[in-house]
């Protein structure tokens, strides 16, 4: 059987990197006396626990079975190798962000809750280039259709612009916490942590911009790779299932969410969920099994984005969610591979 290259996640979630956003109303004045002991928020929390949820179902759907689509032929040559094009940029992407020119709003972010908590801010190292996003994630001629092709480019482009301002703005934050002269009651550090706040939201907004693009054209490109494999709705549905899961992170990462209108994106991924599960899987061993336990990671981040609705994401429901992606993409890259190793 031929080898499938699906697309593979990635295991850091967007509303843990631009959590902090939401936290940017500072209070109090800079200090010349030596900083205090570190603030209560930084001890260590307990860990929340979820119960796994079962998607609500309707009396005629308890006994539902789900059928498999109907046997296709294998994509031309052309489209599969246009499509696998499309598959190994999709995933340089997620090894883009996890670079230092990926992982540079967090860090700065991280600087940001310092000089919240404790006045005080680190050094970051080494500058990165102001188009180093653009440079790592150059996008293809003829793979994306050229409105594809436009977007991806407009969103890197915001990504670069705003990474660039955060880190100028940071480092006149740390050049201001450094001076012992400067005695403004806050003042300054109020107005530099707020405009980093507004770059970190643009870049967020790109981040989910681009994103979009990337994971439609993405489907429709391992579509074209799966036909006539037995898998096909199972490699599908389960990146569709974290499609959504990305997707409602993002948005929590933008601004404090409505309880209210998180009903509707919530069941439409436990009903994902359930739909999944119940899919008959032609082929048993190692595949199903990666399959079952990313299925089990994912209905429990479906149960904590249910408890965030009701208790609101405070900082101990958004590392959970963080930790808990970590282990649904580590399932879900498991799976992959095994489908692919077939």
């Amino acid at each position: 059987m031929r080898k499938v290259l699906a697309q593979k996640i990635c295991g850091r979630l967007l509303c843990l990197l631009c959590a902090l956003v939401l936290c940017l109303a500072f209070a109090g004045c800079k200090k010349d006396e030596e900083k205090g002991a570190a603030s209560e928020s930084s001890k260590t929390e307990a860990p929340l626990t979820a119960e796994t949820p079962k998607a609500p179902e309707k009396p005629e759907d308890q006994q539902k079975s789900y059928a498999l689509s109907e046997p296709e032929k294998p994509a031309s040559e052309q489209e599969q190798a246009r499509a696998v094009l499309v598959v190994e940029y999709a995933n340089q992407t997620d090894k883009a962000f996890a670079t230092p020119c990926g992982q540079e709003p967090a860090r700065i972010m991280a600087g940001v809750l310092l000089y919240k908590q404790e006045f005080d801010a680190f050094v970051i190292g080494d500058k990165q280039g102001a188009s180093c996003l653009r440079k790592q994630l150059a996008v293809p001629k003829d793979v994306f259709s050229e409105e594809e092709a436009k977007s991806l480019n407009a969103s890197l482009e915001k990504m670069d612009e705003q990474r660039t301002a955060m880190r100028q703005d940071y480092d006149k934050l740390c050049a201001y916490v450094a001076d012992p002269e400067i005695v403004d009651n806050g003042a300054r550090g109020d107005e530099l942590t707020k405009q980093i706040g507004g770059h970190m939201k643009s870049y967020a907004e790109a981040v989910v911009a681009y994103r979009e693009v990337l994971d439609k054209a993405s489907l429709e490109a391992q579509n074209i790779l799966l036909k006539g494999h037995p898998l096909k709705d199972h490699v599908l549905i389960a990146l569709d299932i974290a499609s959504l899961i990305h997707k409602q992170a993002d948005a929590i990462s933008l601004s404090e969410p409505d309880p209210d209108k998180m009903d509707a994106p919530l069941a439409e991924l436990e009903e994902k969920i359930t739909t999944a599960d119940r899919l008959p899987f032609p082929i048993a061993g190692t595949p199903e099994m990666y399959y079952r336990h990313f299925l089990k990671e994912a209905s429990k981040m479906a149960a904590l984005f249910r408890t965030g609705q009701k208790e609101s994401f405070h900082k101990t429901i958004r590392t959970e969610l963080n930790t808990g992606w970590e282990e649904c993409s580590r399932q879900y890259n498991k799976f992959v591979d095994a489908v692919n190793g077939m």
